[in-house]
Formats: C-alpha cells, structure tokens, sequence
C-alpha cells in the first residue's frame, strides 16, 4: 500500500511540476542559494524526488526560510507521499505571501485526500524559524514650510471689546528648505506557537536640511509586541518607545500601548479596530506635555484584483500640560492602493481632521477650532530585476493645510520626496 500511496505522489507532483521562475517572487536567493534551486529544479524535474530533498534539507535545513526551498520541498515531498508534510509546506508559504500556484497544489492535495485518493500522514507541529529583515533608505526631501510655520501675515486679536490687528514676525512664517532624508529600520520576528509570534522593530533617521541646520531633526524608535493569528481573525499589542533630536539636543520623547484586532469577513474584504495611549513629552515647553489617546475603527476591501481602498475613523483626546494645547479631535482618512504595472504601485491618501481645543488666549475669545486637509501620493518602482534583488524607488507628494479660527494658526506645507530603498 505504501508504494502505491508514493507512485500516486509521484504522478501528483509531475502533473504540478512548475518550472523554476514561478518560485522567483516567493523570496530573495543569493547566488549560491540560486545555484542549490537550479540543481534542485534539475532532479525534480527527472522525478530523482528523495535526491532532490536530500539536497533541499542538506543545503537549507528541513524547515527553510527561505520559501523558494519551502515550495521545491513541497513539490518532493508530494513525490515521495509525504502528503502532511508537503500540505504543511504549502500552508506555511500562503501563511506570508499570495501565490496562486500554490493554492492550486494545497487544493489538488485536499481534494485527493478527502476522496481518499491518498492518505495524509500526521505531522508533528513545528514551528517556522524566526525572521530578520531590514530595509535602509536615501532619499532628497524639497519643503515648503520646514518649520510649520504660519501662513498668515497678521492675524486680528480683541483687547477687550476694541479688535486690533497684530502683524506677525516673518521668522514664524513658512520657510522653505530642502533636505537630504537617511533611514534605517529592522525587524525581528521569533513565532511562539502556531498563533503567537513576537516581534522586535528598531527604527532611526534623519532629515539633514541644507539650507538652515536648525531645521534638522533625527529619530530613533524601538517597538516591541506579540502577534496573534487564528483563521481569519488576527490581534496584535505593542509597545514603542521614540526619541527625537534636533540642534543636537533632545526636542521631544515619547512611549506608547497600542492594540489592534481584524477580521477578514471575506478575501476581500476585512473589518479592524484600533487603539493607542501614549505619553509625549518636550523638554523645552512643559505646557506642551500630553497623553494622547485614540481609537480607531476601519474597514479594507479589495475592489479588484490589485485594487483595493480602506476607510478609517479616528477619534483623539489630547490632555496637555496647559489647556491651550488640550484637543479633541475626529477624523476621517481614506486610503486606496493600486498596482499600476507589475513593478510600479500607486498609493493613495486623504484625511480631514477636526480639532477643538479646551482654551485659547484671552484676546481671541471665539476659541480654537482647527479644520486640516492631508493628501497624499505616492509612485514606489520595484528595481529586483533591473538594479538589485531587494531595491526599490519612490517618489511621493505631501499637502498639508491647516485653516484655523485664529489665523495664528493657519499652516499650509507642499512636500515632494524621492528616494531609493534596499530590503534585507
């Protein structure tokens, strides 16, 4: 019966055997690893199955990371009637990335198995290796408005019952700048069980502007969380802690808590909620000291195959040290991604924020209210085949108004960046 079970995976696996470039956009391969598939594709497709996992197993271990070996094992193993182990194989791959081919081999699998076509073996649960990645990137920022400065010229203010009107000081205007932007990021992800994994993030960068220095500012942040997964239901909760700098000395820090749940209703569509505690604090101006807190609640769904749009609702409280700097806040964000081509995607944003501060100065006595408009876009080129595996390219734009009740207050800011970026 066993040599029965194994010619039946035999025929299975050559009815689905894939030439090599199906697996390319599963992950990156070094050339040393690339030269270990090409030799693997060779036996697999001469049917040498037990060979070709020796090989696998040898070279990457028998749980890869990488997911081009995870594939080729699963292909092998179908081969040799290790049809639990080939199915755990192609479950682990859809677990990180879509891949139709193999949804279609995890389907033929189940189908044979639950006509009893084949007999699925138990498989002990073992878990995937931890994951280390990274991504650096070097870009140019031009900026209308590099110190959120205001847009008004003079603003009217009431001395008791008589308006007067202030003109402003040019330096609290926009100035503009341009800048050159650095930034490092990495990850660490460690699974726990087959729902839980914990996940380590560190991030720095700067924006070095050429024009006036002191508008220079640098960061360093570093998260840490679990992450839950079960079907279609995931959770996460993380902590952050974030430091900035700017004229080398620390201009604000800050922690946080947030938590975050989503249910995939269906493929397409997906329903989250959100929320976030978090301390800020700005060693120069105490009375700007806060604890913001907010919830979010959105829903995702894809309109079409590479076009997909999300709409969120945020709602904030900000309690700052000086009721001037104390806000509630709601507001609506929408976002839409599109692939405009197999190396070029296309994101889209927009939110209308709605502020309404506790106090204001005694002279404008109609109270703060701000209304900000943000849009956003942005053009990212994957570079893999045309400069290096892991490069990519962005160009993106940044409009930012702020029309408030005391024109003090008024911002309005145009921001292009372009930059190049290395995934590792």
């Amino acid at each position: 019966m066993r040599a029965r079970h194994v010619a039946l995976g035999a025929v299975l696996a050559a009815s689905l055997l894939t030439a090599a470039p199906a697996w390319a956009n599963l992950t990156a391969a070094t050339e040393a690893e690339a030269a270990v598939l090409a030799r693997a594709d060779t036996l697999l497709e001469l049917r040498e199955w037990q060979r070709a996992c020796t090989l696998l197993e040898s070279s990457f271990g028998a749980s890869p990371a990488n997911l081009q070996a995870v594939a080729r094992l699963g292909e092998c193993r179908t081969g040799l009637g290790q049809y639990g182990r080939a199915m755990a194989d192609y479950r682990r791959i859809l677990q990180q990335v879509d891949a139709p081919i193999i949804v279609a081999r995890l389907l033929v699998l189940e189908a044979a198995a639950s006509s009893g076509v084949i007999v699925v073996e138990q498989v002990p649960e073992t878990l995937p290796p931890a994951m280390l990645s990274g991504e650096a990137s070097l870009g140019v920022l031009f900026d209308s408005n590099a110190n959120a400065g205001t847009s008004a010229t003079s603003v009217q203010a009431m001395l008791g019952a008589f308006p007067i009107l202030l003109n402003l000081n040019p330096a609290s205007q926009g100035q503009p700048d341009n800048a050159i932007t650095l930034g490092l990021s990495t990850s660490y992800l460690q699974p726990l069980s087959a729902q839980f994994a914990l996940v380590l993030r560190a991030d720095v960068g700067a924006n070095l502007y050429t024009v006036d220095a002191s508008h220079s500012r640098q960061f360093a942040r570093g998260t840490a969380g679990v992450i839950f997964r079960e079907g279609p239901f995931s959770a996460n909760l993380q902590g952050d802690f974030g430091v900035n700098w700017r004229n080398g000395a620390v201009d604000q820090t800050s922690a946080g808590l947030g938590a975050r749940a989503s249910l995939a209703v269906t493929p397409e569509l997906s329903f989250g909620v959100s929320g976030f505690i978090g301390r800020f604090d700005l060693p120069a101006d105490a009375n700007r000291n806060s604890v913001l807190r907010s919830a979010t609640a959105g829903v995702q769904y894809e309109l079409m195959p590479g076009l997909s749009a999300n709409l969120d609702y945020v709602v904030s409280r900000s309690e700052a040290g000086s009721p001037l700097y104390s806000y509630w806040s709601h507001a609506p964000r929408l976002g839409v991604s599109a692939v405009l081509a197999p190396q070029i995607d296309l994101d889209l944003s927009y939110a209308y924020e709605m502020a309404a501060y506790d106090d204001s100065l005694a002279m404008f006595p109609q109270g703060r209210e701000d209304r900000t408009h943000q849009l956003g876009a942005m053009l990212t080129f994957d570079l893999s085949d045309a400069v290096a595996q892991g490069m990519s390219a962005s160009l993106g734009y940044t409009y930012r108004q702020t029309d408030s009740s005391i024109d003090l207050h008024d911002v309005e800011r145009h921001a292009v960046t372009a930059a190049v970026r290395y995934a590792f």
